[in-house]
Parts: structure tokens; sequence; C-alpha cells
């Protein structure tokens, strides 16, 4: 008989601080922002379903905002530290204004 695991976590270990904040604050964001849009396409709010349009965009972007507001609130783990380092998601750093921008690298003379 084949025996299937319920659980990728050992049986005496917690499930990480912030999973269950985060998936509060990703489904409240998210209804809470695209909540209007529905309802205005279904006639219970007054206007054009266009109007809510803006705010169905930062809906999508819930789940990012959700991630940033959790690593801020949650304690330990470097908080919004531990989601990385973003000038190495971002390494661009603009155009040569003479030799002010160095790679992080290299010592000035």
């Amino acid at each position: 008989m084949i025996e299937i695991a319920h659980s990728t976590l050992a049986p005496d270990t917690d499930p990480p601080k912030g999973l269950v904040p985060f998936l509060v604050a990703v489904f409240g964001l998210t209804w809470l922002l695209l909540l209007p849009a529905g309802l205005a396409q279904r006639g219970l709010i007054a206007g054009p379903v266009e109007r809510f349009i803006p705010i169905v965009i930062i809906g999508f972007w819930s789940p990012t905002l959700a991630a940033l507001l959790v690593a801020r609130i949650t304690p330990g783990a470097g908080g919004l530290r531990s989601i990385g380092n973003l000038t190495q998601v971002f390494p661009f750093r603009g155009p040569e204004q003479h030799g002010r921008n160095r790679p992080l690298n290299v010592k000035a003379k």
C-alpha cells in the first residue's frame, strides 16, 4: 500500500510565523480592492465599472503589498531586509555622471 505524506513539515515544527498574517492580508486586500468593481458590474453600486479600474489594478498587486506589510510588522528574521537587497534586484544605477556612479566594489582613488 502506498502511503501519502500530508505535510512537508515535521510533526513537531510550527508553520512560519508570517504565513497566516500574509494569507489573511492577501485575501483581505484583494477582496477589499476588487469588490467595488464587482458590485458596480452587477449594478449594486451606482456608476460605471471603468471608474473602479485603478483600484482593480492596485488589487492585482495585493500579494506584493501584503508581503511588504507582513515583513514590516512580523518580528524577527530581519523584517523587510529578509525580502532581499533591492540593489541586487535592481542593479541599474543610472547614467554615468562625471565618475560619481562607480561600481559598488570599486574604491575611490
